[in-house]
């Protein structure tokens, strides 16, 4: 996993994969494009169909360097705040479950200058039989 991690943070080095900004007024920002933690991968970035491509990308060519199968069914797109282009989205990683309000993720008192987006959800395992890994 530590591949795909390298692959996300070039991507958002060179501004082609924006996460969200997470900051506290005497803190600077941080910028969060993705958490891993065992065998689980949670993707953030902008509702933008650009970045949905180039995610694609990632974890196509993720899926030919490492030998890892991805198993595109068992993977989901969740919207965060209001995203009017949940189809589309969900088109371009050719998924097939359409989430459409599961996170309201609301925070803080003022709200209005909060942006949507949506967040990418991987699980990774090994399969006992022959020692392969899928990606689910």
């Amino acid at each position: 996993m530590e591949g795909l991690n390298n692959m996300i943070n070039s991507t958002k080095v060179r501004g082609w994969l924006r996460g969200f900004e997470v900051s506290r007024p005497e803190v600077d920002n941080v910028e969060i494009t993705h958490l891993q933690y065992a065998d689980d991968t949670l993707i953030l970035y902008d509702a933008d169909e650009g970045q949905l491509k180039m995610l694609r990308v990632i974890l196509v060519l993720f899926e030919g360097f490492s030998g890892l199968r991805i198993n595109w069914r068992k993977s989901h797109l969740y919207p965060i705040n209001e995203v009017h282009n949940m189809e589309a989205l969900n088109v371009v990683l050719k998924l097939e479950h359409c989430l459409h309000h599961i996170l309201g993720c609301l925070w803080g008192p003022n709200l209005s200058h909060m942006k949507s987006g949506t967040m990418w959800l991987r699980n990774v395992k090994r399969s006992s039989e022959d020692g392969n890994h899928n990606i689910f």
